[in-house]
């Protein structure tokens, strides 16, 4: 009986939690040396996130130790340093790997099934 009453009382007690949508955003990539060689090492990669698809200044970095096997990698965007941007207009990726230049072209940043319900969410409510 005891059980049963210590379990209704962590329900209850939960029952108000809600999941919150992520504030990173993964990326994944492919990463070779310049003989096209897939990379298996732990390099430094810098991330910008800018509003232009070209020039600019970036409005997001983020740098992360980035592990690379058989040149694939992972990484979540916002896990190091917190997001702040507002997501209300078109963002790009520029990534640069150690002491490299930004590769080229940025990446356009595309829309995630938590957005695209939170779209839906903020129509409903209108």
């Amino acid at each position: 009986m005891r059980a049963i009453t210590l379990l209704l009382a962590a329900a209850l007690c939960c029952g108000g939690a809600k999941a919150l949508v992520p504030h990173e955003i993964n990326y994944q990539g492919y990463l070779t040396n310049p003989g096209g060689t897939p990379v298996n090492a732990t390099v430094p990669m810098v991330l910008n996130l800018y509003n232009v698809a070209t020039g600019g200044v970036a409005l997001y970095t983020e740098t992360q130790s980035v592990a690379v096997t058989n040149g694939v990698f992972k990484l979540l965007i916002g896990s190091v340093t917190p997001l702040p941007l507002p997501f209300d207009v078109p963002y790009y990726l520029g990534i640069m790997v150690g002491t490299d230049p930004e590769m080229t072209p940025r990446q356009a940043v595309a829309a995630s099934p938590y957005a695209i319900r939170s779209a839906n969410a903020e129509v409903a409510t209108k």
